[in-house]
């Protein structure tokens, strides 16, 4: 049996992500009446209960997506003396490589692989800085350089927010692995240590707890949920994966079409900043709590 590569590219689900994020959008909206219908033929399951794994699944999907981007750009990335093998990507995917480090590292502003991005790059199908080439491959149009330029600014930011979400591995693997997690935290607050007054309070009982290894020992991090912002983040994500994958079936869709046909279309996404900054807005108080804890003996 023979697979050609470029099916990968032909066949890409480009909106799973997004679509996973409408339905799940879809049924945190359902009125009261409608969830009870909903969670009927459920064993012991509380509205509160359906409510939460929606949350749940909105941010794993949102990670997910964001790991899937990831993989794409570490196969796109050449080895070190070696061409962009675009082409061979099925390979490069499925030779299991772990990022983890390097991706934590980039989200520190340390020196990683992920510095190629920023680089000039000495190739006949690369115009500029690979980062342009991944995500903006055979846009040449002179008219277009300000929006690709100023894209490209923000495209840098998103991928440095991306990789600090997943730099941590605990939340994703709790998700991966069943643990999803406990409630620890209702809410907490400051006070006046001598008279108790003059509080100022935080409500995260829309919130779940992981349970991780710190350096000291063990610890319990908070993460409230922010639906509106994963889902929002999700679309970015979708959208960025778009303008890897489009330019690179436009081009394969037009190595055969005949001669005088008109050529496919390439469909991408340009970026801005008040968009990014609206997407990123949280709608939290708080976004995470680290709580050292010990287990008794």
């Amino acid at each position: 049996m023979y697979f050609e590569p470029e099916e990968f590219y032909k066949t890409f689900n480009l909106n799973h992500f997004d679509i996973k994020q409408r339905y799940n959008s879809y049924l945190l909206d359902l009125g009261d009446d409608k969830v009870k219908e909903l969670i009927r033929p459920l064993s012991f399951v509380s509205e509160e209960d359906f409510k939460t794994s929606l949350k749940l699944d909105i941010r794993f999907t949102y990670l997910l997506a964001i790991e899937t981007l990831f993989e794409l750009v570490f196969s796109l990335l050449p080895e070190e003396g070696k061409v962009v093998r675009e082409f061979q990507i099925i390979e490069r995917l499925i030779d299991d490589k772990r990022h983890y480090s390097e991706i934590r590292k980039f989200s520190k502003g340390e020196e990683s692989r992920l510095d190629l991005l920023s680089k000039e790059l000495d190739h006949k199908d690369i115009q500029g800085t690979f980062l342009r080439f991944l995500f903006y491959r055979g846009i040449t149009d002179p008219s277009l350089n300000d929006d690709v330029n100023s894209s490209l600014m923000i495209i840098d930011q998103v991928l440095r927010t991306l990789a600090s979400e997943i730099a941590d591995r605990s939340e994703i693997n709790a998700h991966k692995h069943g643990l999803r997690g406990v409630s620890v935290w209702k809410g907490f607050g400051f006070a006046n240590a001598n008279n108790l007054e003059d509080k100022v309070e935080f409500n995260i009982e829309d919130s779940v707890s992981y349970l991780s290894k710190s350096k000291g020992g063990y610890q319990f991090l908070t993460k409230a949920l922010d639906p509106e912002r994963d889902i929002k983040m999700t679309r970015l994500v979708s959208n960025l994966i778009r303008n890897i994958i489009n330019p690179r079936k436009a081009s394969i869709m037009n190595k055969k079409t005949a001669k005088g046909a008109k050529p496919s279309e390439i469909h991408i996404h340009f970026f801005t900043q008040k968009t990014y900054d609206d997407f990123n807005t949280y709608h939290v108080e708080i976004d995470d709590i680290r709580q050292t804890i010990q287990f008794k003996k």
